[in-house]
């Protein structure tokens, strides 16, 4: 595993015992270097490590000595990887014949050699590690680090004494607080509530204080203690015990009977405790001992920037947890303009364009714009001071004085991080500002760069999918993308979480960044390690002249790249990614095949029509990222990559032949099935570890038995079914419904959770009613009918459900009671015309909800427009939408308003996104993917003509 921290020492140390094991049979001499310099290396790890947990008290000297180690360990393991491609690539001696006797002795030649090579580098690495020992012993460095701590203060705690009236932005959430504080205070049940409140750093502690002050007189006791990262347990409860009026608290008091005296005092009273700024578990769970449940109204409020740590204390009884969003736009104005001093109207025109993208920076987190507003107003109002500060911004946080406050509050959040997901946090920096990052793509390149710990039980990937979650909990990263069942897909990092993290990356050589904002301009002092080239837009200059990149790991370009290093220069690559680069052309790949390390390979939205045949010679490959690229077919070679688990390409492109070889694919994704060879259809049902399968249907123009690839598919999926296969997306197209079929298909029920099957079935097979662990289903049909529902209505885990229909039902379609118990998101894709019904108990967990209907045709057949969403009692949010075609005057308006009286009913209050709109005889809904019915008009109007 490699870290910031460490650099790559553990895989170094790790590696160097793997030399010793009989495999390579090195010389006795070699392996006493081996072993001696393994000793050294422990040594200075374990010195390392002792260095981390002070990181923010070691003076210059122990940080060059460290950047030294770190530097010279990721060497030592690139020097270590060239040995073992070297041993490994040696040819066995057979012998068959004297001139293959001739031959092999001219091997046995060249092996000697080669450990004899291996055996002067290695001397030489040992020596780097002696002259390292002996710098460390001859400077004295570890009495550097005996050293007191530095005091800092809280740059939050002079708003927890502002004026309420100075506060610009919090009314919002400290009205909505002290409601949910309030409610049932005095009622019936007078139970004790805990409200967690989250938000990155600067958000939280300010609002509590705000609540605390205004809950006067409704609570007899009451305390507002801060926790923080290291807290002492003994000393917040004595200021617990002070602020709630205790006065005979006695210095030799323990833990335990500090936290009796809390607990005898709170019994009989209603109290309100904040415990603000909690880090960990264990210290809530210590401090909850101290709050006894006593029925009488009392309130604990906890303020945290970490989610599962608001989570568990809400356990083991149900509550509600406050998310603290960031300022919007119009509040961040307002306290941006207050905070300088004057208004927007009176700021000078030539810096009006710069405060826009400083207030931008800011990002509606209260702490930046005060700081950075406070600055400005000892500014000079010219474009040139203003854009300095906006540089400084931008480039880390630690450049200028007027933002330590800021820099405080966020580097908490990173200090805080154990080192492996700071070693993640960090690697951010190699995406663009803004960029949206797929959650996927991030962990497989975690992975390739040997970030991810193995943990028993658990692959890679998962462990990965952890790290992220974590980051995402801990507000350092923001989602973007979140699925039905709450998993985060994707997600982006806040300017100045970003500015933080460069600035930290600089000081570690971690990542060099180019872009042509010319902020983050790359480093040439030392040799470079990941190296990210950011080019925004199409005026962009030549890369600049960059040190040897012979040392560089993980190398991507994002966007226009006007000329890119050759391959040759690349000797330690694991991670190639080239986004969105359209000045990538076919012969910049010719050298991929020198890449022996490279284990990711990224070419999205790239120009690239054909691959070398050399991308075969990629023995590491794990993943290979072809997507919206415009190659029509891969290289026969490509099935040598025997390590890929992840290949995406487009779905026009086929099958390559030998697929079979691939075993170690776990997700697959797509190909055109009708364009691939019955071979290769074959063979696929031989990948045992394939977990996610994507593919799409096109018979139409084609020559040839269409039924043979339809059973040649489905005798593959049925093998695949057996084996890991979890997830399956078939893009069908209309014309595809008579050639189709999955009828005869039946997977194992326990084991496929995402069905998708797009205009590739007329019906839904029984078969789906079996799979007890499907928790995603996106299915079209050629009419819906109440069958549809009542297979899928049985599924146990359902949480989300898109069910399309080619033509309107022809019958009202009811949701029954206590049908789809688990479901979560529903969207019925239809123009309704006869009605859809949800009875009382029906969906009881339902929290989005999508459909359309005609108007006049739901008032013709029901009389009303009544469909029970008043019975959907966890309902959150719903999109409706109303085709007004041909109905009558007010018929849109009363069915707008049957729905929303409806929706007031429920506990709720859910969002609504009621759109009407009139849709021609024949036209389609694009976003919503079927036939308008046709003939409505005449059909409306036809009883007019009569009369």
């Amino acid at each position: 595993m490699f870290s910031s921290a460490f650099g790559a020492m553990d895989s170094v140390i790790s590696k160097l015992t793997g030399l010793l094991t009989f495999e390579y049979k090195l010389p006795n001499k070699v392996k006493e270097d081996i072993i001696s310099m393994k000793s050294e290396l422990e040594s200075m790890r374990a010195f390392l490590k002792k260095m981390s947990e002070v990181e923010d008290e070691l003076d210059e000297q122990v940080k060059c000595w460290r950047m030294e180690v770190r530097e010279l360990s990721y060497d030592i393991e690139d020097y270590i990887n060239k040995f073992v491609v070297r041993l490994k690539d040696e040819p066995r001696c057979e012998l068959h014949g004297i001139t293959s006797f001739i031959d092999q002795v001219g091997k046995v030649i060249a092996s000697i050699r080669n450990r004899h090579q291996i055996a002067k580098e290695i001397q030489g690495i040992r020596a780097c590690v002696g002259e390292a020992s002996r710098r460390h012993k001859r400077y004295k460095v570890d009495d550097t680090l005996c050293k007191p701590t530095k005091v800092t203060f809280d740059p939050c705690l002079p708003a927890l004494y502002k004026d309420a009236s100075d506060l610009v932005g919090i009314d919002g959430p400290k009205d909505e607080l002290i409601r949910w504080l309030t409610e049932g205070v005095s009622g019936p049940e007078q139970q004790l509530k805990v409200v967690p409140i989250v938000g990155s750093g600067g958000l939280g502690k300010t609002t509590a204080n705000q609540v605390y002050h205004n809950l006067e007189g409704i609570f007899q006791s009451k305390a507002f203690v801060t926790v923080s990262q290291k807290p002492d347990i003994m000393k917040i409860l004595r200021e617990m015990l002070s602020g709630i009026g205790y006065n005979g608290l006695e210095v030799a008091w323990d833990e335990g009977k500090l936290i009796h005296e809390v607990r005898k005092h709170l019994r009989f009273v209603r109290y309100f405790v904040v415990l603000d700024d909690i880090w960990s578990i264990s210290a809530w769970e210590i401090l909850r001992c101290a709050l006894p449940e006593n029925n009488r109204g009392s309130r604990i409020v906890i303020t945290t920037r970490i989610i599962d740590i608001a989570k568990a204390c809400c356990a083991p009884h149900h509550c509600d947890i406050y998310h603290l969003k960031p300022l919007d736009n119009a509040t961040s104005r307002r306290l941006f303009f207050k905070r300088i001093g004057g208004s927007e109207d009176s700021l000078p025109s030539h810096v009006k364009g710069v405060a826009e993208k400083i207030l931008k920076k800011c990002g509606g987190m209260p702490l930046a714009i005060i700081s950075v507003a406070s600055l400005l107003a000892t500014k000079e109002q010219t474009k040139e001071q203003w854009e300095n500060v906006k540089i400084s911004l931008e480039s880390g946080l630690d450049k200028h004085t007027g933002f330590e406050g800021m820099n405080w509050i966020l580097s908490l959040s990173y200090r805080h991080l154990p080192q492996h997901l700071k070693t993640c946090m960090l690697y951010l920096c190699m995406f663009p500002e803004d960029y949206i990052i797929s959650k996927d793509m991030l962990v497989q390149q975690w992975i390739a760069e040997g970030f991810v710990c193995p943990e028993h039980g658990r692959s890679l990937e998962e462990v990965g999918y952890n790290y992220f979650s974590e980051l995402i909990n801990r507000s350092m990263t923001q989602p973007v993308d979140i699925e039905y069942n709450g998993e985060v897909m994707s997600c982006r990092v806040h300017d100045m979480i970003r500015s933080l993290i460069i600035s930290k990356s600089n000081q570690e050589n971690f990542v060099n960044i180019f872009t042509t904002s010319k902020v983050a301009s790359v480093m040439t002092s030392g040799k470079i390690r990941r190296l990210s080239v950011q080019y925004i837009d199409e005026e962009c200059v030549m890369m600049p002249m960059l040190p040897t990149l012979s040392h560089a790991r993980s190398f991507s370009i994002f966007g226009h790249c006007n000329k890119m290093p050759s391959l040759t220069e690349f000797k330690v690559l694991r991670v190639l990614e080239m986004d969105d680069c359209w000045k990538l052309e076919n012969y910049h790949l010719r050298d991929i095949g020198r890449l022996s390390q490279l284990k990711y390979l990224g070419l999205r939205r790239t120009p690239i029509s054909e691959l070398p045949e050399q991308i075969g010679e990629l023995k590491y490959l794990e993943t290979l990222d072809l997507r919206l690229s415009h190659l029509t077919e891969l290289p026969a070679t490509i099935v040598r990559l025997q390590r890929l688990v992840h290949l995406f390409f487009d779905s026009n492109i086929k099958l390559p032949d030998g697929i079979g070889e691939m075993q170690s694919l776990q997700q697959l994704s797509s190909f055109d099935v009708c364009r691939s060879s019955i071979a290769s259809l074959q063979e696929l049902g031989s990948l045992s570890n394939l977990r996610v399968l994507v593919m799409a249907w096109r018979s139409f123009g084609m020559i040839g038995n269409v039924r043979s690839y339809n059973d040649n598919l489905i005798s593959s999926l049925g093998r695949l079914g057996t084996c890991s296969l979890q997830s399956v997306y078939i893009q069908g197209y209309n014309s595809s419904l008579q050639d189709f079929s999955l009828d005869s298909w039946c997977p194992t029920p326990s084991l496929l959770q995402k069905f998708v099957a797009s205009k590739c079935l007329s019906v839904i097979p029984n078969w789906v009613g079996s799979l007890i662990n499907l928790s995603y289903v996106h299915v079209d049909v050629l009419r819906a009918v109440k069958r549809d529902l009542d297979i899928l209505g049985e599924l146990p885990n359902l949480l989300f459900l898109r069910l399309g229909s080619g033509t309107a039902p022809q019958e009202n379609l009811i949701i029954h009671s206590q049908c789809f118990r688990c479901l979560k998101e529903f969207r019925f894709m239809c123009l309704l015309s006869e009605g859809l019904e949800f009875q009382a108990r029906a969906m009881p967990r339902l929290e989005r909800l999508c459909f359309q209907f005609v108007a006049w045709e739901i008032a013709s057949a029901t009389g009303c427009f009544d469909f029970g969403i008043q019975h959907l009692l966890s309902l959150k949010e719903a999109v409706l939408k109303i085709d007004c075609f041909a109905a009558w005057a007010g018929e849109g308006d009363a069915a707008e308003a049957a729905i929303r009286n409806s929706a007031r009913a429920l506990p709720n209050n859910p969002s609504l996104n009621i759109e009407r709109f009139s849709a021609s005889d024949g036209d389609m809904e694009e976003d919503l993917g079927f036939v308008v019915l046709g003939r409505r008009m005449q059909q409306r109007m036809a009883p007019q003509a009569e009369t």
